[in-house]
């Protein structure tokens, strides 16, 4: 059971460290349509929180003590998902800003993709955080379409197309990797009774002469 959790507890490790450089990237490249300052502010801060998600990371990477029970495995479903999300992206980008011709409506695709994303996670990881994460940036997305339907600014676009989950992305990656365990002190040494049976059943003290 303890070498399962610890599993768990990697994957999640990582899983912070993926969204937390993702989240990043979202909040840095889409505040650049908020003008300088604005976007100075917020490249400061996501650039802050991805560096405490990394910190802390390393810091859970010594916990456990036990090398077997640090390994873990994504799993093919995992990888199925993030196969097709992939796909999903650069196929629906293909698609929207070339014959629909609606390049304001990639980066909420993006997020629409990414969002959905997790609701896969939930199933094959039965994590709730996930949930979470997919209602979010799922919805964020959404309106960022209406937006761009109705004519918004890019401004206001790129606020709930990026910011916004990207945000919420690096939000849920303190969470994750605050969550984690630290480091673990090795178990003290168990004292050693004062006396012992040896292999002819006969008894030996402490002091070791036989009785």
């Amino acid at each position: 059971m303890s070498q399962m959790n610890s599993s768990s507890g990697g994957r999640r490790v990582v899983a912070s460290v993926i969204g937390g450089i993702g989240g990043a990237a979202y909040v840095v490249i889409n505040s650049l349509q908020l003008g300088v300052s604005t976007s100075i502010a917020l490249g400061v801060l996501a650039i802050g929180a991805l560096l405490w998600i990394l910190a802390r990371a390393w810091q859970s990477r010594q916990a456990p003590t036990d090398a077997r029970a640090r390994r873990f495995h994504f799993g093919l479903a995992y990888w199925a998902i993030v196969a097709l999300e992939v796909v999903l992206i650069f196929g629906g980008r293909a698609v929207i800003a070339g014959p629909l011709q609606q390049p304001r409506a990639v980066v909420p695709w993006l997020s629409l993709v990414v969002g959905l994303h997790f609701f896969a996670f939930v199933k094959i990881w039965r994590k709730m955080i996930y949930l979470w994460l997919g209602v979010l940036i799922t919805l964020s997305a959404i309106v960022a379409f209406g937006l761009v339907g109705i004519g918004g600014t890019d401004a206001v676009v790129a606020l709930f197309a990026g910011i916004i989950p990207g945000m919420v992305l690096l939000a849920f990656g303190i969470i994750g990797v605050h969550s984690s365990p630290g480091p673990v002190e090795p178990a003290p040494a168990r004292r050693v009774s004062q006396e012992s049976v040896d292999d002819t059943g006969g008894h030996i003290r402490q002091g070791g002469h036989p009785s």
